[in-house]
């Protein structure tokens, strides 16, 4: 893949450097700035020494480059500006067409060197701003390696500011002449049909201050992007009821605290209950407020194919995050309750195929029915995430899911996965120390496929109320202090348990698992220690051939 590098741009150049300065003395730094695929500007500072620039010009015209990743596809050209008020303005733009950028500038040493990092929808640096980032460094002369986030903007043609300083009678919007009021700045976007980045300064916006009321809910304007400037989410939209509404193209949130009590934090769908439309929301802190003894109601509620990034949810009322629909992408999260929480679900898919991962989802108790994941219908993925403290982990009651590489503990009567319904693919999980590690029950009718799955240390490690057609193989079942296995569907005949690992001891090396019948019907009747226990079934359950049992497993 090839990169683009602003750089001096002949041999002849450099020698005459050379022969007309002292090598390692500068006034001047080289600022070396890489945009990738990861939406990370990698800034390089070094002294512009003649050594420095003579090997930035070898490394480009004699050695092959190293390929990395290329810009998002949307981004057609760069520009970079470099702003000082002891300095003139200084500004590259590079096409790039989905190639990697590395841009390097000599820029004059001094304070408050402000870089700006723009990326465009066209070539030539004009259309529209899809990433921006920006930055101010002081400049000696020394090496500084840094990372700076581009945010993504969607589609903007322009910038307006706010801040608590601002005014809304004589702001204009600009940097230097802020609005006083979000709400001002949205009624602008309103009249010039939206296409704006508003970009929101440190401090707390509510319904409260009176020299500045907002007035909530805020319904972003088409191709909106909300973005809250103040570092470590020190910037706060606190509402006394709902927070943002999007619904209208390519909407944004990003690293703002958005509080609420009891209601909704941000919707992807308009106030008006127009239909959703994908929606960015990244870096977003949903906090527990101590006033109301809780969180928000719902924190978020998607319809669309919508992102959810980085964001952290605490103490909802509801749901962390409600899915009514589409395809969102929901990672890198941390979703949490109180200890006495009134929420039901970390995530509640009422509907959609969201893709759910790498994210923490702890705390859902609600008297022991709370579930970190609920599921009810479409495909969702659900992979990489870790539950811990929940009533139950994942519940799936429709659909057909894909449940895989999840770490599940500490779950309580619900169970780390409860399944009542659907389809559901189980594998490579691992689920342990709760009461039940897998329940079925409810629906003859569910198919799950079970398998690969590490099932050990919970009082039950599988349930099996109302097993369906299901099949569970390959998995390690094992070290459940009162059962392994359970089964209690009175239509189960000869259920296939085949080809699963269970309880190391050395019956289990030699026979396989030890199987009894429940005289009581009830799960204690079946002596301690029993891998596999039925109860009212047409037929015992079939364990052979079997996996030979986890080593050290059960210790």
């Amino acid at each position: 893949m090839k990169r683009i590098k602003l750089i001096l741009t002949g041999v002849a150049v450099v020698l005459l450097l050379i022969a007309c300065s002292n090598i390692g003395s500068s006034k001047t730094s080289l600022v070396t700035i890489t945009i990738g695929s990861d939406k990370v500007a990698a800034i390089e500072i070094q002294r512009a020494t003649v050594w420095a620039k003579l090997k930035n010009f070898l490394a480009e015209n004699v050695h092959v480059s190293t390929a990395s990743a290329a810009v998002p596809g949307n981004v057609l050209s760069i520009r970079v500006a470099v702003t000082a008020p002891d300095l003139p303005t200084i500004s590259q733009v590079v096409d790039v067409a989905g190639s990697s950028v590395t841009i390097i500038l000599e820029v004059p040493n001094g304070f408050n060197r402000e870089f700006t990092i723009t990326g465009f929808d066209t070539i030539g640096g004009a259309g529209n701003i899809t990433y921006w980032g920006g930055t101010t460094i002081d400049l000696s002369g020394g090496t500084v390696s840094l990372s700076l986030q581009m945010l993504n903007l969607g589609s903007v043609n322009g910038f307006l500011f706010v801040s608590t300083s601002g005014n809304d009678t004589t702001g204009t919007g600009t940097e230097q002449n802020p609005f006083r009021t979000i709400t001002n700045a949205l009624a602008v976007a309103t009249i010039g049909n939206g296409h704006v980045a508003i970009f929101v300064g440190p401090g707390t916006y509510d319904t409260i201050n009176p020299a500045a009321l907002e007035t909530f809910p805020f319904q972003l304007p088409t191709n909106t992007a909300l973005v809250c400037l103040g570092a470590n989410n020190s910037t706060v939209i606190a509402s006394n009821g709902d927070g943002v509404y999007g619904g209208n193209t390519l909407n944004s949130v990003q690293y703002c605290t958005v509080q609420v009590c009891n209601a909704i934090g941000i919707s992807d769908s308009t106030l008006v209950g127009g239909p959703p439309s994908p929606m960015l929301i990244n870096h977003v802190l949903f906090p527990d407020d101590p006033i109301c003894g809780g969180g928000p109601g719902d924190a978020i509620i998607l319809g669309a194919d919508s992102t959810v990034v980085d964001t952290v949810i605490q103490d909802p009322f509801t749901s962390g995050i409600t899915v009514n629909g589409g395809n969102p992408i929901i990672k890198n999260n941390a979703i949490t309750g109180g200890p006495l929480t009134q929420g039901f679900y970390g995530i509640h898919v009422a509907a959609g195929s969201p893709s759910i991962s790498n994210s923490t989802i702890n705390g859902f108790f609600f008297d022991g029915s709370g579930l970190g994941v609920q599921i009810d219908g479409g495909n969702s993925t659900v992979s990489q995430c870790m539950m811990s403290g929940n009533g139950g982990g994942i519940g799936i009651s429709g659909g057909s899911p894909t449940i895989t590489g999840n770490t599940i503990t500490n779950s309580s009567n619900a169970g780390g996965i409860r399944i009542s319904g659907g389809a559901p693919t189980i594998t490579g999980n691992m689920i342990n120390n709760g009461v039940y590690g897998i329940y079925m029950s409810s629906a003859t009718t569910v198919t799950a496929t079970i398998s690969s799955n590490s099932i050990d240390h919970n009082s039950y490690g599988v349930y099996g109320q109302s097993v369906g057609s299901s099949s569970i193989h390959n998995n390690s079942i094992f070290c459940n202090i009162i059962l392994d296995f359970y089964l209690a569907d009175p239509t189960a005949s000869g259920f296939d348990l085949t080809s699963n690992a269970w309880d190391h001891d050395a019956a289990t090396l030699i026979t396989g698992p030890t199987i009894t019948a429940d005289p009581t019907g009830f799960a204690g009747g079946c002596p301690p220690g029993v891998d596999i226990c039925y109860y009212n079934v047409i037929s015992q359950p079939t364990y052979s051939p079997f996996n030979a049992a986890v080593p050290g497993g059960c210790l």
